[in-house]
Order: structure tokens, then C-alpha cells, then sequence
């Protein structure tokens, strides 16, 4: 299970059943993006190449050679990403390595 005591969000990152969110491309939340990101956490598998691939974003958006999207639109990424989830019968909890 994920719990992050130290963490103070105030609501803004959530775990339910065990799903850590809402995070933009399973990195950031859009409130606090990108001052806040998260590249992977252990689960049953960890891809090291996704996990590069991530790193070097965030290096990019951090760098100002990537721009982030509205926070509304993020949040708008987020949701459709949820409701296909939720539509192919996938649990909460499923976030491709990487998590908050």
C-alpha cells in the first residue's frame, strides 16, 4: 500500500485503492507541476527504460525546452486516462511503474 505521511499535499495527491493521484503522464500533479514529480516507485515490475525516458522529460519541462500543458488541460489527460481505465475493467491501482 502507498501512504506518504511526510508528504503535504493538502488533497491535491490522493491514494485510493491504492491509485496515486491525479498525476499528469504518472508524474506530476497538475497543481504543482512540474515542482513536484515522482519518476517510478517499486512495484512487481520496474522498466528502467520507461524510467529514463521519464527522467529525461522531466529534465526537459524543468529546463524550460518542454512546455507543460494547462493545468486544466492535464487534469483533462488525467480523467480520460481514469474513465478508459475504468471502461476496460482495470483496477485503480495500475500505473505503469510509476507512481507518486
Amino acid at each position: 500500500r502507498y501512504r506518504y505521511p511526510f508528504l503535504e499535499t493538502n488533497g491535491i495527491v490522493s491514494v485510493e485503492d491504492n491509485r496515486v493521484g491525479p498525476l499528469y503522464k504518472h508524474v506530476s500533479p497538475p497543481a504543482l507541476a512540474p515542482r513536484l514529480s515522482s519518476i517510478g516507485i517499486p512495484e512487481k515490475d520496474i522498466i528502467f527504460q520507461t524510467l529514463e525516458l521519464k527522467c529525461k522529460w522531466v529534465a526537459r519541462v524543468l529546463s524550460g525546452k518542454e512546455l507543460l500543458p494547462t493545468e486544466e488541460e492535464m487534469m483533462a489527460s488525467i480523467q480520460e486516462y481514469y474513465q478508459q481505465m475504468e471502461n476496460n475493467g482495470m483496477p485503480k491501482a495500475l500505473n505503469s511503474s510509476s507512481a507518486f
